[in-house]
């Protein structure tokens, strides 16, 4: 049966409001003789809602997501790992209604998507979302082979077109790879993992993709030459993390960040290294002491996008003080003395992901304290010692501290 799709109501006739196609030599429109080959990237299936109850084990059943009924009378989704969500219904109509009720069988989703002129699809869980919002991976585990086995069975004979990503729980290692090679085995084309192996909020503890814990995970993954994805709002938060890379993991964020906010570009990154690199070389006891040009900076691998080698923090033993005594001792010390007029302490107390507390550090708190106690202004001062673990702080410290605004 030919769908079309109905007019657009009035809540979406503004979708139709676009510049057209005049003057493009290719479009993606389905009655363009030279279309381009489109692919949508972020796919959802239709699963049976019965799916993990009639197939998973029974020791699981108790715990997989449900509905209940609250004490207010009105229906909630029960997750293991997330609190309860209140159950809408929402009528949909038109358009909305044709796109809410498509692609129940892989024919009618092919259908679907050539109205929209889409010739391929990767696939991800839709009600399946939820098979890592457990803390418990063994449970995650058998959510994702349950949905492992469904998802080929309907869209393997597709699979040219529908491509499904065979899901994972990684933190149950040697399931995990098991499950990797069972599914290539198959014919899957891609996995899915979770954003962060262990489900839960941000928890610098727990085990992160970056530790070498997970190294036979990617050897595997290597072996089978499958490309692998992390679907967003999978295994919560994923951004704090240690060990080795951990650091470069988080600021890598705060550097993006400021470049989407405020344009900031590679090369001023580069310019904050390289100035960094000469007083360097004018340290007797500096770890790295060789020229640097922004060639040399810009050539660099690649460590965390968009750090490279010499954006990121170096790995040194060291400790350094500083020793402050009273004035009436200093004079009788018979060097000339340094007087702190100032001095403050700032930190983001709420979290370096709160809000836009990644292109805001402590320095602002602790710089107009420090000014206001020793009465001065940024403009009054002739020497600062920035502190330099990422080229992108630099940048960050140079306008918390009032040296420039934000962006500049």
């Amino acid at each position: 049966m030919t769908k079309t799709v109905p007019a657009p109501d009035e809540n979406n006739v503004w979708r139709l409001a676009t510049p057209g196609p005049e003057g493009w030599l290719r479009t993606a429109r389905t009655d363009d003789p030279n279309k381009f080959f489109m692919v949508s990237t972020d796919g959802h299936v239709q699963e049976p809602a019965d799916l993990w109850l009639t197939r998973i084990d029974r020791k699981y059943r108790e715990r997989l997501p449900t509905m209940t009924t609250g004490s207010d009378g009105k229906q909630y989704q029960k997750t293991e790992g997330f609190r309860p969500v209140r159950l809408r219904n929402i009528e949909f109509n038109g358009e909305d209604g044709l796109r809410n009720g498509a692609g129940k069988t892989p024919a009618e989703r092919i259908a679907d998507l050539a109205l929209d002129g889409v010739d391929a699809e990767i696939l991800f869980p839709n009600k399946g979302l939820s098979i890592w919002a457990t803390p418990d991976a063994a449970f995650s585990q058998a959510m994702c082979r349950v949905y492992n086995d469904w998802a080929w069975e309907t869209f393997g004979d597709y699979n040219d077109r529908l491509s499904p990503m065979a899901c994972l729980a990684p933190a149950d290692m040697e399931a995990a790879i098991a499950e990797i090679q069972r599914c290539a085995a198959l014919g899957f084309r891609g996995l899915c993992l979770p954003c962060k192996p262990v489900w839960g909020a941000p928890d610098h503890t727990a085990l992160n993709y970056n530790l070498p814990e997970f190294d036979p995970l990617w050897s595997v993954i290597e072996e089978v030459d499958l490309p692998i994805t992390f679907h967003v709002s999978t295994g919560r938060d994923p951004r704090t993390s240690r060990g080795n890379g951990g650091a470069v993991i988080n600021y890598a964020f705060a550097a993006r960040r400021h470049m989407e906010l405020y344009g900031t570009t590679k090369e001023q990154y580069g310019a904050v290294a390289v100035s960094f690199r000469k007083h360097a070389m004018k340290n007797p006891d500096a770890m790295m002491r060789d020229p640097m040009s922004i060639e040399d900076y810009l050539n660099a691998r690649m460590i965390v996008d968009p750090l490279g080698l010499y954006d990121c923090s170096l790995v040194s033993d060291g400790a350094g003080a500083v020793v402050v005594t009273s004035a009436e001792r200093a004079r009788d010390l018979g060097k000339p003395a340094a007087y702190v007029l100032g001095f403050g302490v700032g930190n983001n107390l709420r979290g370096w992901h709160h809000g836009d507390n990644m292109v805001h550090t402590g320095a602002k708190q602790a710089g107009e304290a420090a000014y206001r106690m020793a009465g001065v202004g940024p403009q009054d001062i002739d020497v600062a010692q920035i502190y330099d673990c990422f080229t992108a702080m630099v940048v960050l410290q140079l306008e918390d501290y009032g040296f420039c605004k934000k962006g500049e």
